[in-house]
């Protein structure tokens, strides 16, 4: 019973540790027509609630909405002054990548790294 109960919590805490997204990412975003926008997105986990911000070229913050992570899969808003923006990314190790949606129907792929 206690070797299980050991296993169960290595398992759970490399799980946990693996999702550890707070930090720094450098996020490369691709247009349509092939322009890439390069930022800096800063992940924080406080009490157990996860938010972040995109920090631009200029030196602009720009806080997240609707910040969720469930198992692998982070989803959220992000609102600029050309638009509403949502962003679904699959976690991995040290990677993101995913792609994002305007709210005028406009997609592209989107990858972190850190």
């Amino acid at each position: 019973m206690f070797k299980r109960l050991v296993v169960v919590l290595l398992v759970f805490g490399s799980l946990l540790l693996a999702l550890d997204l707070t930090g720094k990412w450098k996020v490369v975003a691709q247009t349509p027509n092939g322009a890439e926008y390069n930022a800096e997105l800063v992940m924080k986990q406080v009490g157990g609630k996860l938010s972040g911000a995109f920090l631009t070229a200029e030196g602009s913050e720009i806080p997240l909405q609707d910040v969720k992570l469930e198992k692998n899969e982070l989803t959220f808003r992000l609102v600029l002054d050309s638009g509403s923006y949502a962003l679904k990314m699959t976690v991995e190790e040290k990677a993101m990548k995913g792609t994002y949606t305007g709210q005028d129907g406009i997609t592209g792929p989107v990858t972190a790294s850190r």
